[in-house]
């Protein structure tokens, strides 16, 4: 009755409340007045109380966000880190805040999202957060729980350091794996690439140290009877492979993450894709009224095509990957055929009608549009559930830079006989084109070459003023 406001219920109870309130030997005018409170408070206190509740989240929230941004935004992805398309989201906001988010590490991460301090280029330290080594597929609560108390005892120093220290009867090959993937072992003497091939040695390498550990420590031993033991020194015998290319790295980092963070296979692309309004992200897709229209822009990963049992004709589906995720599209006959007269390595726009099957809202394909008919198109804003959001998008689609980490530092191949003076052109360059990528020069000394890391951070842009020289990526 107080919910709804039922008036006469209310009436009708009243004479009920006093006499039971007389029955159990209270006073019949206090209780009459208690109830005219309550009668009051029906009238409106529900609302108010509500709306003071909220009115003070929202002030706890918004003071939180604006002088803690980057420990709310760390709890906020932690909230929501069993969904990936909300840290996807929630990720997107964050890079709008100007806050980085680095891939995780076994020196830096701990098992949710944090917030560490690294140098920037001033040597001034700078408040980023880090993914949490619980956001990696595959581990498991155990391995990371002993890396991350192994690691209060100080940073892993090496890959051998690390094998030396934590426990291989928790830490296996099926949950190393995803660490090497993700770059959670990157720095630390070995490419993912050299790591991932030789995956059996590291545990047989780990598992080896363990059992000497327990045969010196054990109470039969020389070393136990002196009253301790020591700990095995990891020395291991594996030979360079190199690394991945830059697209086999993103899609480990994808497949153990869930997401990009360190890049994403459009950034080539960023120049191309810019000026488009209006456009769906794949995170939204959910969000958009059934039988509404979309536009999408994504690069095609992979097309499955099958034949039709029945029609004979063929058909398929294509995964599509935008800046926030994958989506599915099904595939036709004429979609097909469409696809055979467009360039499939360059990002293309999708017009979709928005349907429903089993309470999932699905994308139907209508027209696939390169990007030049594209921009001849005006495309319209995108009708959602949520009415605060069915406003027009203004905001171009956001340059895509990659974020510094150990999978894409720069590197410009020189001869060991370079002069001083070309040295100072190439670090005016550096300081024209800052960026978020760290510069090493690689000297080339007959068969031999040497790696330097110099203190300067660039973007692709530096390439063009050295368009006659050789240039690397370096994990």
């Amino acid at each position: 009755a107080m919910g709804k406001k039922d008036a006469q219920i209310m009436a009708d109870n009243k004479a009920k409340f006093v006499e039971g309130a007389k029955n159990l030997e209270y006073d019949g005018q206090k209780a009459a007045n208690l109830w005219d409170l309550i009668v009051k408070f029906a009238g409106y206190g529900f609302n108010k109380s509500h709306s003071a509740a909220y009115a003070m989240i929202t002030f706890q929230t918004a003071y939180l966000k604006t002088y803690y941004k980057h420990e709310f935004m760390a709890a906020m992805l932690t909230s929501e880190s069993n969904k990936i398309e909300s840290v996807a989201r929630y990720i997107d906001e964050v890079r709008a805040l100007e806050i980085e988010v680095m891939p995780p590490h076994i020196n830096s991460s701990m098992q949710d999202f944090s917030v560490a301090e690294f140098k920037n280029q001033k040597g001034e330290l700078e408040k980023k957060i880090v993914f949490g080594l619980g956001a990696v597929k595959g581990v498991g609560g155990e391995p990371i729980k002993n890396i991350i108390e192994e690691r209060a005892k100080g940073d892993y120093k090496s890959l051998e350091d690390f094998i030396s220290r934590v426990d291989f009867s928790k830490l296996t090959k099926k949950s190393l794996e995803p660490l090497v993937k993700s770059g959670s072992l990157d720095n630390l003497g070995y490419t993912r690439k050299t790591m991932l091939a030789n995956l059996d040695l590291i545990c047989d390498a780990g598992r080896a140290k363990d059992k000497a550990n327990e045969m010196m420590q054990g109470g039969n031993s020389l070393f136990g009877a002196m009253g301790g033991g020591i700990k095995e020194q990891v020395i291991l015998d594996m030979a360079d492979l190199g690394e991945h290319d830059a697209k086999t790295l993103l899609e480990c980092e994808y497949e153990t993450l869930g997401i990009h963070v360190s890049g994403n296979p459009l950034d080539e692309f960023k120049e191309e894709v810019k000026g488009f309004k209006n456009l769906v992200k794949s995170i939204d897709i959910e969000e958009l009224e059934i039988g509404s229209q979309a536009y999408l822009l994504g690069k095609i990963m992979e097309v499955k095509k099958k034949i039709g049992k029945r029609s004979g004709k063929p058909y398929g589906t294509a995964d599509i990957l935008d800046r926030y995720g994958k989506f599915e599209l099904m595939l036709f006959e004429k979609q097909l055929n469409a696809l055979e007269e467009l360039d499939i390595n360059k990002p293309l726009v999708f017009k979709c009608k928005i349907e429903e099957q089993e309470e999932v809202a699905r994308l139907r394909l209508f027209e696939i549009l390169d990007l030049e008919s594209a921009r001849e198109v005006k495309i319209p804003k995108a009708r959602y559930k949520d009415p605060d959001k069915q406003k027009e998008d203004v905001r171009e689609i956001p340059p895509m830079e990659i974020l510094a980490s150990s999978s894409c530092s720069l590197a410009i191949v020189l001869e060991n006989d370079v002069k001083k003076e070309f040295l100072r052109q190439i670090k005016e360059s550096a300081l024209k084109h800052q960026g978020k990528r760290p510069l090493y020069l690689i000297i080339k000394d007959k068969d031999k070459q040497f790696k330097i890391q110099s203190d300067l951070m660039v973007n692709e842009k530096i390439k063009d003023d050295f368009k006659e020289l050789e240039w690397r990526d370096l994990a």
